[in-house]
């Protein structure tokens, strides 16, 4: 899900040019909308790519709402990689609660400020 508010100039064209950098742009779709209330189906994405999304979602039951989106539209064996600069512990618990049987957490190499990459798998 999409929002160029704070990117720095990045924009969906970029993203879309590096899917097909990546030869997956067939199997890309980039969305504007509420990572709160996602219009995707249930159990209808292989994987969900977020990169200091839920940092800018205001309160604790915003920043779970969208991760329960996440699971929610995630198939089963389907993969969620969030970066992000804070919280991702609160993340990583929430959704073990919903529900992921793997959670892993590292320190993502090279960012300032410094950020942490949750994995998971529904």
């Amino acid at each position: 899900i999409w929002s160029a508010k704070d990117l720095s100039g990045n924009g969906i064209e970029r993203t879309i040019h590096n899917a097909r950098l990546e030869g997956v742009a067939e199997r890309v779709d980039v969305r504007t909308e509420d990572a709160r209330h996602l219009s995707l189906e249930s159990e209808s994405v292989d994987v969900v790519v977020s990169a200091l999304c839920f940092h800018n979602i205001s309160d604790d039951q915003g920043r779970r709402a969208a991760l329960n989106e996440v699971f929610r539209v995630l198939r089963p064996g389907g993969r969620a990689v969030i970066a992000d600069l804070a919280g991702v512990d609160d993340y990583a618990r929430w959704l073990t609660d919903a529900g992921c049987a793997t959670v892993v957490i590292a320190k993502a190499p090279d960012t300032f400020p410094p950020q942490r990459i949750l994995t998971a798998t529904k």
